[in-house]
């Protein structure tokens, strides 16, 4: 069978129980170690190893085979991710940003930004066009207050009466124009 690796720093730590003041390593299944023997009647328990402090040149050689793992690591990875089929370009990395904005939902952002630009454009002109609409509407209507308070002032039977009158119907009829289009300014 043969002793089972250890894969990550879980099990290692799963391994190592502190009991008082030393470890206790739990053997794994192994063909020399009494747990695994089928022949054996007693209940197992773990060997008993005294704790050692970690001398240093045994940490540099953790460290140092730590580094090289590590670093093969990212050698096998840049070798998968940069290939010489995909050696980076300003074409290929303008491509690749274009591929991240989409992933991530930049360019429709920019499609509605551009959209609520043009609705704001839009939005700003109409309210100029009824802001001028309604200017004219209320000059309009203190021109027929001034035509309604000289006709209170004339009698009938005058020419001058004739006049206003026809003025009010003409301010009444440009009137009625000026509220139309600020319906439909309002409506754009």
């Amino acid at each position: 069978m043969g002793v089972q690796r250890i894969k990550n720093m879980n099990e290692i730590n799963k391994c190592l129980m502190p009991v008082g003041k030393r470890l206790v390593v739990q053997c794994y299944k192994s063909q020399y170690s009494p747990q695994s023997s089928s022949y054996s009647s007693k209940a197992s328990k773990p060997l008993a190893v005294p704790a050692k402090p970690l001398k240093v040149e045994d940490a540099k050689k953790l460290l140092a085979r730590c580094q090289d793992m590590v670093i093969g690591r990212a050698k096998k990875w840049h070798t998968k991710a940069f290939t010489k089929k995909h050696q980076p370009s300003a074409e290929s990395s303008f491509n690749l940003l274009k591929k991240y904005e989409e992933m991530i939902g930049l360019a429709e952002v920019k499609v509605a930004q551009e959209k609520v630009l043009q609705c704001e454009k839009g939005l700003l002109q109409s309210m100029q066009e009824r802001k001028v609409v309604a200017e004219s509407l209320l000059d309009n209507q203190r021109k027929t207050k001034v035509i309604h308070v000289e006709l209170g002032k004339m009698v009938r039977g005058e020419d001058k009466y004739l006049v206003l009158t026809m003025q009010e119907h003409q301010l009444l009829r440009e009137e009625q124009h000026l509220i139309t289009e600020q319906r439909q300014a309002e409506t754009r």
